[in-house]
């Protein structure tokens, strides 16, 4: 899964109207519609404001709409491209200003959805991973003992913490959560605490 930290925008023109995508990310529906108020005011005198959304990697919830435009010659295009790049957490809105000559449905599908691969391809992407997420607890003499449980389940470490004791903050892939579980488990004897956390999701630089 892809998504962007950076807002992006592309514009183009055919057969006299001018097309402006733009993408941002967004993480929750609130933070989209609240974009999308804020680009209809800046540009009020717009024919269309088309666009679509996927939020949630654990959850995936996307919405599309054509806005006045044909059914499906806008909004699905748009949300196409964003899953055939596997975007998520992110929003597009494509702003058309009409320039009188009409495209027919192919050359609407081809225009919208042509913006939304282009502004994608113009932004910088990045990865999102899912994760299960830990907290660990341990003496500093067994060191040794954690560092080759970080090495076993490749962990993230995202957080640490040297004061009386040694506390980790670590992010595991959220597929192998319950063998870092039962590795932890093994080692309590050792005075090795831990809680796990939830699951939660990482952005990669």
């Amino acid at each position: 899964m892809k998504t962007v930290t950076q807002s992006s925008e592309f514009t183009f023109k055919e057969k006299g109207s001018e097309f402006i995508a733009l993408l941002f990310p967004c993480e929750k529906e609130q933070d989209f519609q609240e974009k999308l108020e804020s680009v209809r005011k800046d540009h009020y005198n717009a024919s269309h404001h088309c666009y679509g959304w996927r939020i949630d990697p654990f959850h995936l919830t996307e919405f599309s709409s054509d806005d006045g435009e044909p059914s499906g010659t806008a909004g699905l295009p748009i949300l196409n491209a964003m899953r055939s790049s596997e975007m998520i957490n992110c929003g597009i809105i494509v702003i058309r200003y009409y320039g009188g000559t009409k495209l027919g449905k192919p050359g609407l599908i081809e225009a919208y959805g042509g913006a939304a691969g282009q502004v994608i391809n113009n932004a910088q992407l990045k990865e999102i991973v899912l994760v299960g997420l830990f907290s660990i607890e341990y003496d500093y003499p067994e060191e040794r003992v954690i560092q080759k449980i970080i090495g076993d389940q490749d962990l993230r470490i995202l957080d640490q913490d040297y004061m009386e004791k040694v506390t980790l903050k670590v992010a595991c892939d959220h597929r192998a959560s319950d063998k870092l579980i039962q590795q932890l488990e093994s080692v309590e004897h050792l005075g090795i605490s831990f809680e796990d956390q939830g699951t939660d999701h990482l952005t990669l630089s």
